[in-house]
């Protein structure tokens, strides 16, 4: 009988070696920001599309670019190339979720160095025809497109 016991005591040391106890606490949280979206800033006679992608860990950047290519009025044939460093995520006025990514923008074509730093906004949820529901705040209305802010990780993806 002892020997059963002690065989039985060796297996379950063996078990709990080979199987890792699973944490008790959450995933790192990991958020994403995506788009594509053409503007129009009617004021400067300008049309851009942009796009971008970006995804934190934890707060960190772990990707993140935005692109902008004239496309019509004043800068047709204009390359904007932007590296992001940091991202705040907010909650809009009417609960829709927000970033502000602090980046490094490069003028690609013409090419003007040097590049410079360059907050820009984006809202989840911009909406076609809306004033300043994409780069917040600069003047361009939506004329397509959409941006998608959106967590995964964590507690129930939060």
């Amino acid at each position: 009988m002892r020997r059963l016991i002690a065989i039985g005591a060796v297996a379950l040391l063996v078990i709990a070696a080979a199987v890792p106890l699973t944490s008790a606490g959450t995933t790192p949280v990991t958020r994403h920001v995506d788009g594509s979206v053409v503007v129009r800033n009617e004021t400067a006679d300008q049309t851009w599309l942009a796009r971008f992608e970006v995804r934190t860990t934890s707060g960190v950047v772990q990707f993140g670019y935005l692109e902008l290519y004239g496309i019509g009025g004043s800068v047709p044939g204009q390359i904007h190339e932007f590296t992001v460093d940091s991202v705040d995520y907010y909650r809009t006025s009417s609960g829709a979720q927000g970033a502000t990514l602090r980046m490094q923008e490069c003028k690609i074509v013409p090419s003007v160095p040097p590049c410079f730093d360059s907050p820009y906004q984006v809202s989840d949820g911009s909406t076609v025809g809306r004033h300043d529901t994409f780069m917040g705040q600069i003047g361009w209305t939506v004329q397509s497109g959409n941006v998608s802010i959106y967590s995964t990780g964590g507690q129930n993806g939060q």
